[in-house]
Formats: structure tokens, sequence, C-alpha cells
């Protein structure tokens, strides 16, 4: 499944710190309790959507939760109308509850005409104007952000993320660094950390970022985080693979899509097949349900094609992952489109059908994203491509 949103879980520049679904779901009863104490509080009603709209997209999305969203970023607009946590609240509300990247752009540009230098609402436009493929401008407003307020780890992971998808790796790296070090106990930096190193081709750098997270840390929730978001079970260990499958639900927040799928490749990446389809069918039955609520849920229906392509069912999966990226292409989501036609790609080398993945893996090597020839070299998904002369001029380019 997609990734913590610097760029799709996010350490967001609102207050909100790690935006795990744990995490979020405690935040949020916080700040629903601050509210029954003072209904006016419009700062706790701002975060109650912020938290909510989050929770939204990071776990499995319900009406009810959007609902809450929706209610408490208008009444911080009725209390607060001036405020750049309501114009945060209504934006993370329009991206992520009603997949609206326009409207949260305006609400973004909203805020910041009556505050024009708050470091929050500057993160959050730079990341709408990725969306919207503005790529130098998000990089210049990330920057502006960052330097008001050097010492905002979500400021400077956004800014690090942003460096990655541009493959300017050594001022990513300066970035990355801070982040980790200003946060040491938050997932999100530490794997975009990660992400930097296999970008340049180095596993074992990788291997060292994680083990260097303190010890202190939940090393189950470690692992679970590094294999749900941007599908990085293939860079954990052999060690933390063989705990990973020791997992439970739980350690998904209950999600049993994302602790299927999750199983499922890791099974199919150590050859049990048998295994890799039994856990893809608990992810097939838990995305079908999901997506009775949320139909246009674009990463769903993806992740649904991924399941089904592990199942063999090579019409089916294609349908579905085809069908996602036409809900969320590049040409209108320059920020997690990219992602899922990835994830199209992955369907195709399941199905066999390389010509096709190739098809639309060529183009991500040519626009903002995190893949790089360093990245195709060392990621086993890419191993049936291994020799086709195509996939060997992208993965021996200049990086």
């Amino acid at each position: 499944m997609s990734g913590p949103e610097w760029s799709p879980a996010e350490s967001i520049s609102s207050g909100m710190g790690t935006s795990d679904p744990p995490t979020l779901r405690q935040a949020l009863s916080y700040y629903q309790q601050a509210t029954t104490l003072d209904p006016t509080f419009a700062l706790a009603w701002a975060r109650v959507a912020t938290a909510a709209a989050l929770l939204y997209t990071n776990s499995v999305p319900t009406p009810a939760q959007a609902e809450v969203a929706r209610s408490a970023a208008e009444r911080a607009r009725t209390l607060a109308p001036n405020s750049p946590d309501t114009y945060i609240a209504l934006g993370i509300y329009a991206d992520f509850v009603l997949y609206n990247a326009k409207e949260a752009l305006t609400a973004y540009e909203t805020g910041l005409r009556i505050n024009p230098a708050n470091p929050q609402l500057l993160s959050r436009l730079a990341s709408a104007q990725e969306t919207a493929g503005r790529w130098t401008d998000a990089l210049a407003t990330i920057s502006r952000a960052e330097a008001l307020d050097p010492r905002s780890e979500s400021s400077v992971v956004r800014l690090g993320g942003t460096l990655l998808y541009l493959r300017q790796y050594p001022k990513a790296k300066e970035a990355l660094d801070r982040s980790v070090a200003l946060s040491p106990t938050n997932l999100s930096p530490l794997e975009t950390r990660a992400m930097l190193d296999l970008a340049r081709g180095d596993l074992a750098a990788a291997h060292a970022v994680i083990a260097g997270a303190p010890k202190s840390m939940n090393q189950d929730a470690l692992i679970a985080y590094f294999a749900e978001y941007w599908d990085l079970y293939w860079a954990l260990t052999d060690a933390q693979q063989a705990r990973l499958l020791q997992l439970t639900p739980a350690s998904f927040d209950d999600d049993r899509s994302a602790w299927g799928i999750v199983l499922a490749e890791t099974y199919w990446l150590r050859g049990d097949t048998v295994h890799a389809r039994v856990y893809a069918d608990s992810a097939r039955i838990a995305l079908e349900q999901q997506l009775k609520a949320t139909p246009q849920d674009a990463q769903r229906h993806i992740v649904l094609g991924l399941a089904l392509a592990y199942l063999g069912r090579s019409a089916d999966a294609i349908r579905e992952g085809e069908h996602g990226v036409a809900l969320a292409p590049i040409s209108r989501d320059a920020q997690t489109g990219p992602y899922n036609q990835h994830q199209l790609v992955r369907i195709y080398l399941l199905l066999g059908q390389n010509d096709k993945a190739l098809d639309n893996l060529e183009p991500l090597l040519r626009i903002p994203y995190y893949l790089s020839p360093g990245w195709l070299r060392i990621d086993p998904t890419f191993a049936p491509l291994k020799g086709n002369p195509r996939f060997e001029r992208l993965a021996n380019a200049t990086s």
C-alpha cells in the first residue's frame, strides 16, 4: 500500500506528530474530549477534522469517519475563519476524504493570503503543488517552510521527500538525516531515509538505517510499517521478514486487507506460493468489502488487483488495476499517480505480461518519483525483467 503522505500516513505539519492509525485514533479522542469541554475551542475542532481525515486515509475508511472530518472542519471555519489551522483542516479534508486536489489547493492558498508566513500552511501547499505536477513551485514552497521553521520535522521530511522524488540525492540526504535526528522515533522520516539508500541502489545502507532505529521502538510496529507503507517488505532483513510472517492483523490496525496483502507478497518473495495465495485471498475478501463503502478509492482497487494477480485471476486483476489507475492517473495526481502506476507494473509482472509492465515502468523513470536505476537493480519485484534489453537500459542508466 502507499506510503506516508509527505507525499500517500503523514507526519503532517499540523501539530499532529506521527500519523500511524493508533496515534491518530488516540489524538482524535483527546481532541474530541477538548471540544466536549469547550465547544468554542476552534483549534481543537480543526485538529479533530485533521485527525479524522488522516485516519480516513490511513486506516479502513468509513462514511462515519468522513462525516466527523467534514463537520469538524466546518465547525472550525465557523469559529475561526482566519485561523491557519482551519485552512489546514479544510484542505486535508478535501484532499484525503473528497479526493479533490483542486479544492485542497484553494484552501491552502486562501489560508496563506491571510497568514502568508505560516510554515504549516506552506508545507501543505507544497504537497498540493506536487499533486498538481508543479514540482519546481513545490520545492520552493517547502524550502521556504523549512527556512521559517527549521526544527519542524514534518517540514524537513517533506523537503527530503520532495528532493528524493526529484532525484536530488545529496540534498535529500542532508534533509532526511536532519528529519531523523529531529524525530528519531517517528517511522515516516526513518522509512523515507531508508528509501533514499534504496534509490541509490544500496540495500545494505538501507538495512543500516533500519537497524539504527532506537531500541526502545516497538520492533513489530517498525516491521509492519515498512512492510505496508511503500511496500518495503523486500527491504527488511531475512529475520525481520520471518517475524513479519508471524504478525497478526492487530499489527496493521486490524485492517485485514493490509495484513493479507503484506503477508501474501512476503510469502511470494520467499517462494511459498501456497501461503501467498491464502493471504492474497484474505486481502481480496477484505478489499471487496471495503470498496462497497468507498468505491472511488483508487488505491484499494489497485491493491485488489494485486491480490487477484497473486491468485492468478488475470483478467480480474488487470481490470481492477487499470480501473484504479484511471481513477487517479498521473495526469490528475502527480504525487500519488506514479505510485498507482507502479502497482499496475507489479500486477503485469505477476501475470507474466512483461512488455505491458515495461510500457508502464519506463515513464516512471522520466518523472518525479522515487524509482531510479539503482532501485530497479536491487528490488526483487523486477527480477522477471532481468536480461530484457529494455529493462537493462533503464536499470543501467546514470542515476
